[in-house]
């Protein structure tokens, strides 16, 4: 999908009766900050394979910039909308509203993570572990009786991926294992098997990938 296509369905979600949450669990303004955020890790990696190109990392910190400042309206209610509604269906859109502010909140983070992972050279770990806490902390603010937290398999899995608490690790695999008998779709399968490859080798995640990608050549690997 080009950037010029992922505009114009943005476009179309704002008159229509869809939306990319509805679809995906992330919203349109996200969406366009990870597929930046793709864009420029592909850049990244073709400058460090040539001797005398250098990333120029100053979008990728616009970007985190407005990560940072943006302003999560997804969980936003108002008097309008409750106007007319009955005490129990009134807490119902309260609740739903609950959960895609967090779900929200867990996408945030991730794309932050992930900056913080592949274009920065120095990790800061109180960073890193802050930015898994508040994924994991958004995650289990979802209710599970509702799909909405079923759409953060990618954010579960980079918190996992960089999390040694015992704890949070217990939780992600519960989390995959959940979600995988209740779904039955294989992607939250495939997570575990790359966390503990990742937890064994002491290898942040992409390498991991790439080793287990290139198996045989045929081996996919489904994040969600």
């Amino acid at each position: 999908m080009d950037r010029e296509y992922l505009d114009f369905l943005i476009q179309w979600e704002k008159q229509d009766d869809w939306s990319f949450f509805d679809l995906t669990g992330c919203s349109g303004d996200l969406i366009l900050f990870m597929y930046e955020l793709a864009e420029l890790a592909k850049q990244r990696e073709i400058a460090n394979s040539m001797k005398w190109l250098t990333f120029d990392v100053t979008p990728v910190l616009e970007i985190e910039k407005e990560l940072v400042s943006w302003n999560n309206q997804a969980g936003s209610v108002a008097d309008e909308d409750i106007a007319g509604l009955s005490e129990v269906e009134a807490e119902k859109l309260f609740h739903k509203a609950q959960d895609r502010h967090h779900c929200a909140e867990a996408w945030r983070c991730a794309l932050l993570l992930y900056i913080r992972r592949v274009f920065k050279s120095v990790q800061q770990r109180p960073v890193i572990a802050q930015l898994v806490r508040r994924i994991i902390d958004h995650t289990t603010c979802c209710r599970r009786a509702f799909q909405t937290q079923k759409q953060l398999l990618l954010p579960v899995f980079l918190a996992g991926s960089e999390t040694s608490d015992q704890d949070m690790r217990d939780y992600v695999k519960e989390y995959c294992d959940y979600w995988g008998k209740k779904s039955r779709y294989r992607m939250f399968n495939t997570v575990p098997l790359v966390l503990d490859q990742v937890w064994k080798s002491g290898q942040w995640w992409a390498p991991v990938i790439d080793q287990m990608s290139t198996v045989h050549g045929a081996t996919q690997l489904l994040l969600g």
